[in-house]
């Protein structure tokens, strides 16, 4: 990803969740070629001009944990452009891509008081495995975990 589409990354990631990445740390993510880089951009408009234009709506990046497990590493949409049915969007068209690759489950990490994340995840199949203490600056990470099915609720 170019530096500035990497930077645009990171400050909407900023934004949505308050967590400050370096560049460096953002361009070593582990993030699968394959199943696990979604950015959700205007419709009509050349990726890389969204990209460069910063017309960054959502992201949505996985990687690989082995030949049939993904880890979600960062999944959100910009707040102007929430509850318009982006992160199902988004959702659905990783579990496409990730069944295609052989993937039959996922795991994730959400804050403990995202409950629309929490809720989101759940209906997805995804269960509550543990929690994490420091695992975010200021509270509680929750496990979570589940298979990838064809069809979700």
């Amino acid at each position: 990803m170019e530096p500035q589409a990497l930077f645009n990354c990171r400050e909407l990631i900023k934004r949505c969740t308050g967590e400050d990445y370096s560049l460096e740390l953002l361009r070593s993510m582990p993030v699968s070629p394959t199943c696990g880089s979604l950015i959700l951009i205007p419709t009509g408009i050349e990726s890389q001009q969204a990209l460069k234009e910063n017309l960054i709506h959502g992201i949505l990046w996985v990687m690989r944990l082995d030949a049939h497990t993904v880890r979600i590493l960062t999944i959100l949409v910009a707040e102007d452009h929430r509850g318009q049915g982006h992160a199902t969007e988004a959702w659905n068209r990783f579990r496409r891509l990730a069944i295609d690759e052989g993937v039959g489950s996922v795991t994730l990490e959400v804050r403990q008081e995202n409950e629309i994340a929490f809720d989101f995840y759940s209906r997805r199949g995804l269960v509550a495995l543990g929690r994490l203490s420091n695992y975010y600056r200021d509270t509680f990470g929750i496990v979570m975990h589940g298979p990838l099915k064809a069809e979700d609720a």
